[in-house]
């Protein structure tokens, strides 16, 4: 892998000879491995793991940046691959959803940490708050975890709180009344609720209950492409601007070339060493 990184990454104007090179030493050891695994079928299985694992231990600040060398991982991501010649910003946007799609579970924790740019992101993108009216008949057990997370918060925070819910039925619900009937909860407007929650009440967004919901990565799946392009328009790349909610872009690129890796480049490479 440094061998094709550092052939890629040569400048021919600058030095032909490294550029040279370093081709013929990559093709001479894809010879080799390519000759080594047909002799053997076993060693397929063994040999896909190994490249999966050195592509994913690869050093993304120097290789997998999207300044460098997007082209190479452009091709194995599905918005990008139509265009292998996909420009940076290109790269970075495609690059940037397939984390937040694949990986909402480990986004959500950085996201829960920082109301003020969730605050921003549910001002941006109202249709966001539909993830706090998921109510269930049979309960809050079976809500979703934004509903579960207003209806808990309003509960604990209601005398303060409870002004602000909106309800959608003929007349509004007291808190004993929810409590004892909790079907009583799919009356309430959750994403109107919650949108004056969060301009109104400070500790809503920073409140253990929608902390502890945001975590979970939930949010993420509503809209992964929003979220993508606001952290990619925040500086993922380009060093995070003040703010915004810090994207691990080093550790996600790492998951992201594990998984295209797996799902694309492998199985292809698989096929054709089939005797």
């Amino acid at each position: 892998m440094f061998l094709f990184y550092e052939h890629r990454g040569t400048d021919a104007a600058e030095a032909p000879e490294r550029v040279e090179g370093a081709e013929q030493r990559w093709q001479d050891l894809a010879a080799s491995l390519h000759a080594l695994l047909k002799s053997d079928p076993c060693l397929h299985l063994e040999a896909k793991q190994w490249l999966m694992n050195s592509i994913s231990d690869l050093d993304m600040a120097r290789y997998g940046h999207p300044s460098g060398h997007s082209d190479l991982l452009a091709q194995f991501i599905p918005q990008c691959r139509a265009d292998v010649e996909a420009s940076t910003s290109d790269f970075a946007l495609a690059a940037t959803q397939a984390i937040v799609e694949t990986e909402p579970a480990t986004l959500g924790p950085v996201l829960s940490r920082h109301p003020a740019f969730l605050s921003r992101c549910l001002r941006r993108r109202p249709s966001l708050l539909t993830w706090f009216a998921a109510f269930h008949p049979d309960g809050l057990q079976r809500s979703g975890m934004g509903a579960q997370a207003l209806a808990r918060y309003a509960l604990a925070q209601r005398g303060s709180a409870w002004a602000h819910l909106v309800w959608a039925g003929k007349h509004a619900q007291a808190p004993v009344a929810v409590a004892q009937r909790p079907h009583y909860w799919c009356e309430l407007d959750g994403a109107a609720s919650a949108a004056g929650l969060a301009a109104r009440d400070p500790g809503f967004l920073a409140s253990p209950e929608v902390e502890g919901a945001v975590a979970g990565g939930t949010l993420l799946s509503v809209d992964p492409g929003f979220f993508a392009s606001v952290w990619e328009q925040q500086g993922v790349w380009a060093g995070q601007k003040e703010g915004c909610a810090p994207f691990p872009w080093k550790r996600m690129m790492s998951c992201l070339t594990s998984q295209v890796m797996s799902k694309t480049l492998v199985p292809s490479c698989s096929q054709s060493l089939v005797v």
